[in-house]
């Protein structure tokens, strides 16, 4: 409902989730089908309406395949309705993925031709990524409870086992082998468990830090954030230059990224945060140790992107 209100739409707003996907043993092909769930603007849910995902004309379908966002603005006479609404001019698909996993597609809707500017994309895409998250930890905790009724179930069988035959050899490595998989199970609901925790932590973290429109917030967020959940001694960030040419330092924490002026060239065959830049993936450097108890042993730089840009890069440091 707030996604409604805050990006104006002015009717409706929907998502598509996959529902179900069969093979058809006659032509070898896989069938898919998607369930478009739609909200008026009261947050009221509309009749669903299921859609095959080898409708090809449907942008909902094409959004899933093609795994990006799509839009469309349509001119007052292009625009269709289904009996008891109103046809919208602008529409706005995007997939709800997590990594190369497609859950689903989200769309708002407006009355209004080219409702939604850069800006709004960009609002949209980060609401679809935390809309990912949540659908993700839902599954992961249904996944969780299942897990923990599987154990329950286990352990139940396991003490039957071993009323039953606790005097022979047989008794003792069924009872052992139950012990051994309930101490596996244990430990794996534990990791799904902490797993969610820290995906609703790093939602939490990701809303406050997009909400921010002022750079110098930003920055002490992050620090703060990256001190605490990875235990850095330090930070810096890294902005590229309009050019595309240079890195300049523009926050840190230590004196060891360099003074406040820094520019660095992308082309430097030394510098780790160039190389991060150019490689656009992750880079650890280990620092060989050099006496001074201030030096760090080790630096993590990670590329700032936001789809296939590259804003700049983020170090921390740790001894």
């Amino acid at each position: 409902r707030q996604m409604v209100t805050r990006l104006s739409a002015d009717s409706r707003a929907a998502e598509v989730l996959v529902t179900k996907s069969e093979l058809n043993e006659t032509n070898g092909k896989i069938r898919t089908t998607i369930k478009f769930l739609e909200y008026d603007a009261e947050g009221r849910a509309l009749p669903p309406n299921r859609i095959d995902l080898t409708h090809s004309a449907a942008p909902e379908v094409q959004c899933v395949r093609e795994r990006h966002e799509i839009m469309i603005d349509l001119e007052p006479g292009q625009a269709w309705a289904e009996p008891g609404t109103m046809p919208m001019l602008s529409k706005l698909f995007a997939p709800l993925a997590i990594g190369d996993q497609v859950l689903g597609v989200m769309t708002i809707q407006s009355l209004r031709r080219r409702a939604y500017g850069e800006r709004e994309r960009l609002i949209f895409r980060t609401l679809c990524a935390y809309g990912a998250i949540a659908f993700d930890n839902a599954s992961a905790y249904r996944h969780l409870e299942a897990t923990l009724h599987t154990l329950r179930e286990t352990q139940a069988e396991l003490m039957a086992a071993m009323q039953v035959r606790h005097e022979t050899e047989r008794a003792q490595a069924e009872a052992l082998h139950h012990r051994q998989l309930a101490e596996s199970e244990a430990r794996r609901a534990e990791v799904l468990q902490q797993t969610s925790t820290t995906l609703e932590h790093l939602s939490a973290i990701g809303q406050e830090i997009t909400a921010q429109l002022d750079a110098t917030v930003v920055y002490q967020s992050l620090h703060r954030h990256v001190s605490s959940l990875l235990r850095a001694s330090a930070i810096g960030i890294y902005l590229l230059n309009p050019d595309h040419l240079t890195l300049n330092l523009v926050f840190s924490t230590s004196s060891n990224f360099g003074a406040s002026t820094t520019s660095i060239s992308l082309t430097d065959p030394v510098a780790d945060c160039a190389r991060c830049v150019r490689e656009r993936h992750e880079v650890l450097a280990q620092i060989a140790p050099s006496g001074n108890a201030n030096e760090p042993a080790f630096v993590l730089y990670e590329p700032l992107t936001l789809g296939e840009r590259i804003l700049g890069v983020m170090a921390a440091q740790s001894h």
